[in-house]
């Protein structure tokens, strides 16, 4: 029941991005579009992670590992909306030091390496399964590896480009 629940959440940005693109085909639209698709895979990573009576655990795991691209790659899409911002607007020409196009391939590598890790042991090793109790529904809990630093780090670098867009976007 919980899977489905948050899997149908999972859809309402999923909709949304694909309905921009039907009304909208310019580059800062594309890039909500995506920022709005990663958000929707961000939230159904979590859902399979409920969806123990339905999946098997390597199902689960798959999909849970796939799905991981909405929460890594949002970061670059978050530099991308500074980015732009900072290109077509002259007088932002200042933050241009920090959102420029080596800045933008910068945090897309990071993104991939972070998203490669991932599919490793490094990233994640296991995962362990909690009974439901009182109102906290079964599922399954992530046992990380090593090198999962590099995710905690690219969801780290989501705020601060956030906190920079916010900068920036008080500027206009």
């Amino acid at each position: 029941m919980e899977f489905v629940l948050l899997l149908t959440v999972s859809f309402i940005p999923l909709f949304i991005s694909v309905s921009i693109l039907f009304y909208s085909k310019t580059s800062l639209t594309k890039a909500l579009s995506i920022f709005l698709l990663m958000l929707s895979f961000w939230q159904m990573d979590i859902a399979f992670l409920y969806a123990d009576q339905m999946l098997s655990l390597q199902a689960i795991d798959l999909l849970f590992r796939i799905l991981r691209m909405g929460p890594i790659f949002i970061m670059p899409t978050m530099y991308y909306f500074s980015y732009y911002l900072v290109k077509e607007n002259p007088f932002l020409h200042r933050f241009g030091i920090l959102f420029n196009k080596p800045g933008m391939w910068l945090f897309t590598i990071i993104s991939i390496i972070t998203y490669l890790i991932n599919f490793t042991s490094l990233g994640v090793e296991s995962y362990r399964f909690v009974e439901a109790v009182n109102v906290s529904p079964s599922h399954w809990i992530p046992i990380y590896g090593p090198l999962n630093f590099t995710f905690i780090i690219n969801v780290l670098l989501v705020f601060i480009n956030w906190f920079f867009l916010f900068i920036v976007t008080l500027q206009l």
